[in-house]
């Protein structure tokens, strides 16, 4: 891993049911992974939401749209160009297509590693990781 001064990105996306979330919070993950490739690995990004149903929701879609972009298919070419919208400084050539499918195989072998949580349950890993033993709290 390279070390390179970055500025953490930040966003929150606040909508109304129905009006693309979950489909924008796995492009942004995407569009994360190409913006620092080389600096950035899938595992050190983290995706909070308020659901259960939502991880499940995100997960599965960057999994899809990873898919997708690397097989080049009709829903991958029109999600790249989307990514290129978002992002205008990332162009998605075979180079980031090859990047993308190593990246694609990785989080198949190492699903586990894709950190995509409840904010309920990012803050109970936390207590329980480093509060809890810091103050001898097994309850």
């Amino acid at each position: 891993m390279q070390y390179k001064e970055l500025t953490p990105e930040k966003k929150v996306i606040r909508a109304s049911a129905g009006t693309g979330k979950t489909y924008r919070l796995s492009l942004e993950f995407i569009t994360l992974l190409l913006k620092y490739r080389g600096y950035v690995e899938f595992d050190e990004i983290l995706v909070l939401t308020f659901t259960k149903k939502a991880t499940a929701e995100i997960r599965q879609r960057v999994f899809n749209q990873l898919h997708n972009i690397v097989l080049q298919s009709e829903e991958g070419i029109q999600l790249a160009k989307n990514i290129c919208e978002f992002e205008p400084d990332i162009k998605i050539e075979n180079n980031e297509i090859e990047y993308l499918k190593n990246i694609y195989h990785q989080m198949l072998a190492n699903k586990d590693k894709l950190h995509v949580n409840t904010i309920d349950s990012f803050t109970n890993t936390i207590f329980n990781s480093l509060i809890a033993p810091y103050h001898n709290i097994s309850d």
